[in-house]
């Protein structure tokens, strides 16, 4: 009897891991169209008719890359320089981490959405007002909308980094030069 019982709470677990799973897929479903369909273009040709607005944003985001390549390769050169003088731990050690968080932070911004990656909600707001009632069920902001807040901070995660960084490459020439004199 008991044999019994415990095959029923496993199918009625596997159950839900799948339901679960199947409510996972299908919110991220949503996501993805809503994020093609409503994520807007960085130029679009009916108020960009001379495309100004695509080759902006074309040079913004060049120059961009361009600025982390060269913070990257700029203390990559430091990291290496300072592993050979002995009394430069502090900086080795800060210079380390902001490279560490760099990457990180290149990782999330290269990354492509999944569901792991996209902040999917426990249950559908609609779905749950319409059960319980909308005064029982909180009002959350839509997957687009945690996402684009998402990609802002990453974004200024970015920038912040980027002048740390200088400000520390800064402080490993100001020692390079020092000892040079």
């Amino acid at each position: 009897m008991a044999d019994c019982l415990e095959e029923k709470d496993e199918s009625i677990d596997s159950n839900r891991v799948m339901d679960q799973s199947d409510f996972l897929a299908n919110q991220f479903e949503k996501f993805t169209h809503d994020f093609r369909e409503k994520g807007e273009p960085t130029c679009c040709a009916e108020t960009d008719s001379d495309h100004s607005k695509c080759q902006q944003a074309e040079t913004q985001s060049k120059r961009a890359k361009k600025e982390i390549v060269n913070v990257t390769r700029k203390l990559q050169r430091a990291l290496v320089s300072l592993e050979m003088m002995p009394h430069a731990t502090d900086l080795l050690k800060a210079l380390r981490d902001k490279n560490a968080e760099l990457r990180d932070v290149i990782i999330k911004i290269n990354s492509e959405f999944s569901t792991s990656s996209v902040p999917i909600p426990e249950y559908d707001t609609v779905d749950m007002k319409s059960l319980l009632g909308d005064d029982q069920v909180a009002d959350q902001k839509s997957l687009l909308e945690l996402v684009e807040e998402d990609q802002k901070k990453v974004q200024s995660d970015l920038e912040r980094i980027l002048v740390e960084s200088e400000i520390l490459l800064q402080e490993y020439d100001h020692m390079k030069n020092g000892l040079k004199s």
